[in-house]
């Protein structure tokens, strides 16, 4: 299917970057940039031209992964596109791509799964219709690029950090937002492993797997693992021995 025969074609949000999102190597993080990704798939999926959110019921993410493909720094406005790019039995992918406005060179690449579950949190099957809303990706978009998570990690090398989930860390649903994700892996590499996690390097990409939702006063593990083979750290989140979420935070090409 390409742009002309979908139904829903690919829809652009405009941002700009603000001084007070930069951190240590004056650039946005990561965690800035995929909140900026999830603003822009709020926009779409709650648009007058978005027609078929009448036929699905609700929808979680349950994993979403991003490349950084050049850094940026503050007042540049950035165009976030947002389309949709697969739909599953139960769940479905929404592709993003931010491009600089003014030298149309791209930013990052993003891609959420999201699932659709009933009024009980039960995964619901997708109305076929939806297919029909199934966009093709612009040719600079490299699904190949994001970073996949390993089965297990390696349990001579993992170090583990605890850290409790605070009131200012919940979210309008009642549990930590799933870009805070993002920080809490990034916290943790960097202080269990800083002679290998340099503040001033920045990552190529991330990868994000949610299983379960963490709550206001929980007191999280983090467990931190290098995978040396491929320049990468893989996480896991951890309530006790229930896993909160799963993680590989890869930092050249």
């Amino acid at each position: 299917m390409n742009r002309v025969d979908s139904l829903m074609p690919m829809m652009t949000t405009e941002i700009l970057t603000r001084g007070y999102e930069l951190d240590g190597t004056r650039t946005i993080p990561p965690a800035v940039l995929i909140r900026y990704m999830e603003w822009g798939r709020w926009e779409f999926l709650n648009s007058e031209q978005n027609t078929f959110r009448h036929a699905i019921n609700s929808l979680v993410v349950a994993a979403q992964s991003l490349v950084v493909l050049a850094p940026v720094v503050e007042r540049i406005n950035l165009e976030i596109s947002v389309w949709l790019s697969r739909v599953g039995n139960t769940s479905l992918d929404i592709s993003q791509m931010i491009v600089d406005k003014e030298s149309k060179m791209a930013i990052a690449l993003g891609r959420a799964t999201l699932v659709n579950v009933d009024s009980r949190r039960r995964p619901k099957v997708v109305a076929e219709t939806v297919k029909d809303f199934i966009d093709t990706s612009p040719a600079n978009f490299d699904g190949r690029l994001f970073p996949k998570i390993q089965n297990s990690l390696p349990i001579e090398s993992v170090k583990s950090i605890e850290r409790r989930v605070m009131p200012s860390e919940i979210d309008l649903l009642k549990h930590v937002n799933h870009s805070r994700y993002v920080d809490y892996v990034e916290d943790a590499r960097k202080l269990l492993f800083p002679e290998q996690a340099e503040m001033r390097d920045p990552i190529f990409g991330l990868t994000l797997e949610y299983k379960t939702e963490a709550l206001n006063g929980q007191l999280l593990t983090i467990d931190v693992s290098p995978l040396k083979s491929q320049a990468a750290f893989q996480s896991q989140i951890r309530h006790g021995q229930d896993i909160v979420a799963n993680a590989i935070v890869q930092l050249t090409q």
